[in-house]
């Protein structure tokens, strides 16, 4: 009787500790948000932001690479990614964000940064989207590219600023951007993270 009163109690508490357990969790998740809870103005600006910014491809070179390579690659020569494939170049283009610029990239950047190296090879307009709201859109674009959006059959011009450019519309509807340089022109659907001469 004794041991069955003693087995009881064992199981008791261990259940006991259990429940402790399982309740630890969740209270002490609950505690750490109370304590890091931000305010109320934090909380609004984090509302009002519906799409955080990419790093663009062009704002990493130059903030990594112009200054061993020039503005939008001018150092570089004709000799730029000369009988590369595209894995070859892609692989240049990563060891060079890496060791030299000193850069943590993802695999989307390098992808970027390698459609915009190819843009320099092939001196090429390069166009990239790096923010969508309901409202506008931002992106980044070769200085001295002509931008327009074509909505609906509509073409509206978009002003750059440097290298950015950015433009208020409905964002619900398709548009197309259309970007000429050199005499080349291409065109890329507007969507998030995209961006022309893009090789997978």
């Amino acid at each position: 009787m004794q041991l069955a009163l003693c087995t009881e109690s064992a199981t008791r508490v261990q259940r006991s500790s259990l429940l402790s357990a399982a309740w630890g969790l969740p209270c002490a998740a609950l505690a750490l948000s109370l304590l890091s809870h931000p305010t109320q103005g934090a909380q609004t600006a984090v509302a009002q932001m519906e799409v955080l910014p990419l790093r663009g491809a062009i704002s990493l070179y130059d903030k990594a690479c112009v200054r061993c390579h020039g503005p939008g690659g001018s150092f570089y020569g004709s000799e730029l990614g000369k009988g590369k494939t595209a894995a070859q170049l892609r692989k240049m283009v990563w060891e060079m964000c890496i060791a030299q610029g000193g850069l943590t990239v993802s695999q989307r950047e390098i992808d970027a940064m390698t459609a915009y190296h190819r843009s320099i090879m092939k001196s090429e307009p390069f166009v990239e989207v790096i923010a969508i709201t309901a409202k506008s859109i931002t992106g980044e674009a070769t200085p001295g590219t002509t931008v327009q959006l074509e909505t609906r059959g509509r073409l509206a011009p978009v002003s750059i600023i440097e290298n950015r450019w950015i433009a208020t519309l409905d964002t619900s509807k398709p548009i197309t951007i259309i970007a000429t340089l050199n005499g080349k022109t291409c065109r890329l659907p507007v969507g998030l993270g995209k961006f022309t001469l893009h090789q997978p």
